[in-house]
C-alpha cells in the first residue's frame, strides 16, 4: 500500500503502519456517512372544492381562491369604507330631536348588503352638520377600515351592529342625532347552518395531508357575531362520519382570532379508503342564530410528488429603473447585493416594460399579455375570464400560490388574485411609502410554511416609488464631491434602492435557508422606472428609455449558467411563459410573449420577432394615447390619431434626444411599421366599448383579514370619506390629481 513506502523495513513498524491505515479508513467512513434520503416533496393532487362551487358569473368570485360557504349565496367582502348617508328628519319644535330615516347612497350596495351602523346618542340638540357621518372607531373592539379619527367621547362606548339593506331601500335608525355608518359590499349573509360543501367522492392516497387555511371576514369582527365552529368531516360510502378536524374562532370577542389560521389533516391512515369530505362552519354554541362570515381557504390534498420540481419566486421592485442600478453599470454602487445575485444566473440587459404605469405592467408580467390584450389599463377594467393568469396555470399544475403586495394599483377587485391562494394586500403601509421589509417578511414566513411542496411566489413592494423617504441610515450615502449629480430627490430615490438592495439580500438568504438552491428559482424585475427630467419630467408619464428599461434578473442553479448577460431585447410578456418553462409546468396559453429559455440555456442567441411594444396614457405631457415600439437599434411612438410621431435611432441617439424621420433608415422604417401594427390592434380592441366600469370585488384572500382592518394611516377628511381609499392611495402616489 502507498502509505508504507517510506516506513522503516521491520515488522512492528509495519504492523503500526498497517494498523494506522485501518484507522483512517474506519475514521474517513465515520466522518463522512451516507446521507440519509431527503423527505418527499408534496404536490397538490386536488383542489378540494373547485367542482364543489355553483356556476356564476359575478366577478366578485373567484374560483379557487377563498370559499365562502352557503345555501344560495356567498359573501364577498374585500374592505368596508364610511359614507355619508341620506339623512332625513321629520318635522319638529326648535331645538327638538326627532325620528330620522337614513338611506344608503343608491349604487353603492351591488345586491342584498350588510351595513354597519353606529348609533351614538346625545343629549344635547342635534348638530347643525347632522347629514354628515362622524368619524369612527369601531366602538368597543378597535378600527374599522375607512374610519380613521376618533369618535365623539359621549359615544365611545357604543358598539357596532349589523343590518341587511336592499339597494336604495330606507333604514329607520330611530332617535339620533349623528350616525356612522360602513357599507361592507357583501351578497346575502346566510344563516350559519346553512353553510356547508361536501366534495365529491376521491380515493385518498398514500401518506396524503389536507392542507386548508380557515378565517372570518373583518366586518364580522365588530359586531355581535356568532362564534363560529369549523369541522372537517370524513363520510364515506357505509355511512360512517368521523370529525378529522375542528376549530371555534370567536374574533367579535378574542382580538387574537383576527387572522388567518393554517391548518393541517393527516389523512395517511385513511389511504385507499374511497370518501367524501364536508367542510362545515357553524355556530359554536346550538341555536345561536347570530351572523357571521366565516371563510375557508383554498383547501386542498397533497401527497409526495413523484419527482422534484423548483419553487419560483417573482419579485417586482415597483419604479426601479435599470440605469439607476450598479447592476446595469451605474457609477454609484447602488445594488451590490443585486449585483451577486445576478453573477449566480442570468442577467438580461435589455429589458423592456409594456405600460407606463403599476397597473398594466403588473398585469403584463402576470399573464404574458400586452396590454392591447388584456386591456386591464385603469382602475375599472377587470381581466376578462378568457385570459389565464400565470398563477392559475402552475396552481392547476399542483404548485401552491401566494402573493403579497401593498396596497394601490394591484386592486384585487380587477383580477389580480386570480389562481393566488393566498393574496395579501398591505393596507397598512402609510400613503404613498412602501414596506418592503414588511411585505417580504410575511411573503417569507409563508414560504417557510410551504417548502415541503413546490410554490409560486409574488413579492411586490413601492419602497422605490415617490415619495422617497429612505431610512435614516441611508440618508447620508452618495452625497460626496463625486457625487455624479447634486439633485436632491433623485439622490433619495438611489438611497431607498441601496435600502431595498439590503432588504431584497435579506429576503434571498431567507429564501435560501428554507428551500435548496437547487430547488429554487428566483426572479427579479420591476414594471417601470422613473424620469429626473432627462425629458423635461421627474414622473414615469412617458415612455423613453430611463422609464421603460426596467431590470430583468433569473437566477436558478442547475438551470442557468452562471454570469450570463443577454443582450437581445425582452419584454415583462415574456416573463410568465418563462417561468412556466422553468417550472417544467405541463399547461398550453396562449401568450404574447415567449419563453427566454433558449437564451438562457444558449440555444439561441436572439429571437425572431420585429420588436417588443408599450403604451402610455394621455397625460399633460402627452394630449394623446401613445404606442411604442422599440427594436435593438430604434424605437418610435406614435399617438392613437397618427398625430404626434416620435422616432430614434439608437445607434447614435442612445439617450432619444434626436428624433428623426422614419424614412431616414431602414430601422426607423421597421420601429415605424411595428408601432403603427401595435396601435391599429389596440384601438380595434378597444374601440365601440368603455370597460371602465366601477369594480366590484374580489373575494378576500389569506393574510387580507389583518390588513383590511387597519385604520387609515393618515387624517382622513370629510371628502376623503366619500372617496374609495385605493383613490386615496392613488393621489398620494401621484397618480391622480
Amino acid at each position: 500500500m502507498p502509505i508504507l513506502r517510506n516506513i522503516p523495513d521491520t515488522s512492528a513498524a509495519r504492523l503500526l503502519a498497517l494498523a494506522l491505515s485501518i484507522a483512517a479508513l474506519l475514521l474517513d467512513g465515520c466522518a463522512r456517512p451516507e446521507a440519509p434520503p431527503e423527505p418527499p416533496q408534496l404536490r397538490t393532487v386536488r383542489h378540494m372544492v373547485d367542482g364543489g362551487l355553483p356556476p356564476t358569473t359575478d366577478p366578485r368570485l373567484v374560483r379557487g381562491a377563498h370559499v365562502f360557504l352557503g345555501s344560495d349565496s356567498r359573501a364577498v367582502v374585500t374592505s368596508a369604507s364610511a359614507f355619508p348617508p341620506t339623512v332625513r328628519c321629520e318635522p319638529g319644535e326648535r331645538g327638538a330631536r326627532t325620528p330620522c330615516e337614513t338611506t344608503a347612497p343608491h349604487g353603492v350596495p351591488a345586491a342584498p348588503s350588510m351595513l354597519l351602523v353606529r348609533r351614538p346618542r346625545f343629549s344635547a340638540a342635534p348638530a347643525p352638520d347632522a347629514a354628515a357621518p362622524s368619524p369612527g372607531t369601531g366602538g368597543e373592539h378597535g378600527p374599522v377600515a375607512g374610519a380613521a379619527s376618533p369618535a365623539p367621547a359621549s359615544s365611545a362606548a357604543a358598539a357596532w351592529e349589523a343590518l341587511v339593506l336592499r339597494d336604495g331601500e330606507p333604514i329607520a335608525l330611530g332617535d339620533l342625532d349623528r350616525v356612522d355608518l360602513m357599507m361592507a359590499r357583501t351578497l346575502a349573509v346566510p344563516a350559519l347552518n346553512d353553510r356547508t360543501l361536501v366534495t365529491d367522492a376521491f380515493q385518498v392516497p398514500p401518506d396524503s395531508v389536507l392542507r386548508l387555511s380557515i378565517g372570518v371576514e373583518p366586518p364580522a369582527w365588530f359586531v355581535d357575531s356568532a362564534p363560529v365552529a369549523f369541522r372537517v368531516e370524513m363520510r364515506d360510502a357505509t355511512g360512517e362520519t368521523q370529525d378529522l378536524f375542528r376549530r371555534v374562532l370567536d374574533p367579535a370577542r378574542r382580538p387574537q382570532d383576527r387572522r388567518w389560521f393554517d391548518a393541517d389533516v393527516d389523512l395517511s391512515y385513511l389511504a385507499g379508503r374511497t370518501v367524501r369530505l364536508a367542510l362545515v362552519t357553524e355556530p359554536a354554541q346550538q341555536d345561536d342564530a347570530r351572523p357571521s362570515l366565516p371563510l375557508w381557504g383554498d383547501p386542498r390534498l397533497l401527497a409526495p410528488a413523484p419527482d422534484r420540481r423548483p419553487s419560483i419566486v417573482l419579485v417586482s421592485l415597483d419604479t426601479m429603473r435599470a440605469r439607476s442600478m450598479s447592476t446595469y453599470g451605474y457609477a454609484l454602487e447602488t445594488t451590490p447585493h443585486t449585483s451577486a445575485l445576478a453573477a449566480q444566473g442570468a442577467v438580461f440587459e435589455n429589458a423592456f416594460t409594456t405600460y407606463s404605469n403599476t397597473l398594466a405592467s403588473h398585469m403584463s408580467m402576470l399573464t404574458g399579455l400586452y396590454p392591447a390584450t388584456h386591456d386591464v389599463i385603469a382602475l375599472g377594467n377587470v381581466l376578462a375570464a378568457r385570459h389565464p393568469t400565470l398563477a392559475e396555470l402552475l396552481r392547476g399544475d399542483g404548485y401552491a400560490t401566494a402573493a403579497f403586495t401593498e396596497d394601490a394599483m394591484l386592486d384585487a377587485r380587477l383580477g389580480f388574485p386570480r389562481g393566488f391562494s393566498t393574496y395579501d394586500e398591505n393596507t397598512e403601509v402609510a400613503s404613498g411609502a412602501g414596506d418592503a421589509a414588511g411585505t417580504f417578511g410575511r411573503a417569507l414566513e409563508w414560504a417557510g410554511r410551504h417548502a415541503d411542496e413546490s410554490f409560486f411566489l409574488f413579492a411586490h413592494t413601492y419602497q422605490v416609488h415617490w415619495p422617497y423617504e429612505p431610512p435614516d441610515a441611508y440618508r447620508d450615502l452618495f452625497s460626496g464631491p463625486d457625487a455624479p449629480h447634486a439633485n436632491p430627490r433623485r439622490r433619495a430615490y438611489e438611497q431607498e434602492i441601496r435600502y431595498t438592495d439590503d432588504v431584497l439580500q435579506r429576503f434571498v438568504a431567507g429564501l435560501r435557508r428554507v428551500v435548496p438552491d437547487r430547488d429554487l428559482v428566483i426572479v427579479v424585475t420591476s414594471d417601470h422606472g422613473e424620469e429626473f427630467s432627462e425629458h423635461g419630467l421627474f414622473t414615469h408619464h412617458q415612455l423613453f428609455d430611463e422609464v421603460m428599461h426596467v431590470p430583468l434578473i433569473m437566477v436558478a442553479a442547475g438551470r442557468i449558467p452562471p454570469g450570463i448577460r443577454i443582450a437581445t431585447p425582452v419584454s415583462l410578456v415574456d416573463v410568465a411563459p418563462t417561468i412556466l418553462a422553468l417550472a417544467g409546468a405541463t399547461v398550453s396559453a396562449r401568450f404574447d410573449g415567449t419563453s427566454l429559455l433558449p437564451l438562457l440555456t444558449g440555444k439561441a442567441t436572439t429571437f425572431e420577432r420585429p420588436a417588443v411594444f408599450a403604451e402610455y396614457p394621455a397625460s399633460a405631457v402627452a394630449p394623446e394615447h401613445h404606442f411604442v415600439a422599440r427594436t435593438a437599434d430604434a424605437k418610435c411612438l406614435v399617438g392613437a390619431s397618427d398625430s404626434r410621431e416620435q422616432c430614434f435611432d439608437l445607434r447614435d441617439d442612445p439617450g432619444e434626444t434626436r428624433p428623426r424621420s422614419p424614412t431616414d433608415n431602414a430601422a426607423l422604417g421597421l420601429a415605424r411599421d411595428q408601432a403603427d401594427a401595435y396601435r391599429e390592434r389596440a384601438l380595434a380592441r378597444r374601440s365601440g366599448r368603455d370597460r371602465r366600469v366601477r369594480p366590484t370585488p374580489a373575494p378576500a384572500a389569506s393574510g387580507g383579514l389583518a390588513a383590511t382592518a387597519a385604520p387609515s394611516p393618515t387624517p382622513t377628511t370629510a371628502h376623503d370619506r366619500a372617496v374609495d381609499p385605493v383613490e386615496r392611495k392613488l393621489r398620494a402616489l401621484g397618480y391622480v390629481e
